[in-house]
């Protein structure tokens, strides 16, 4: 468990969500927020390696947060602009903490 002072880094826990647009009935995929938290951010692992004919940084991190019900693998976190794909998702105590694995590869950018 991570103590509440040491949750310093403002979060944004973001879903992809689809809807319809109401004129066109075109499908809009967009990243919408779920809630923005308090984290700890305990960094993992942070490699460069080659893919694609280019240099990538690969980065991954374990964000521990307040209980939020509903978190999944399928979310993100943005942090400062870097995104993090959540890869997994463990609960501290019952319904206390939530841990986020989460994997950066050259920042978030698409």
């Amino acid at each position: 468990m991570i103590a509440a002072g040491a949750m310093n880094k403002r979060v944004r826990v973001e879903a992809f969500t689809s809807t319809r647009d109401p004129i066109s009935n075109e499908e809009i995929r967009e990243w919408s927020l779920v809630a923005e938290v308090w984290a700890n951010r305990r960094d993992t692992q942070a490699r460069e390696f080659f893919a694609g004919g280019s240099e990538n940084t690969e980065q991954k991190a374990v964000f521990t947060i307040w209980f939020l019900d509903g978190v999944n693998s399928g979310m993100r976190i943005v942090e400062r602009g870097q995104i993090f794909n959540v890869t997994g998702v463990i609960e501290i105590g019952q319904r206390y903490q939530l841990q986020l694995e989460a994997r950066s590869v050259n920042g978030g950018e698409p």
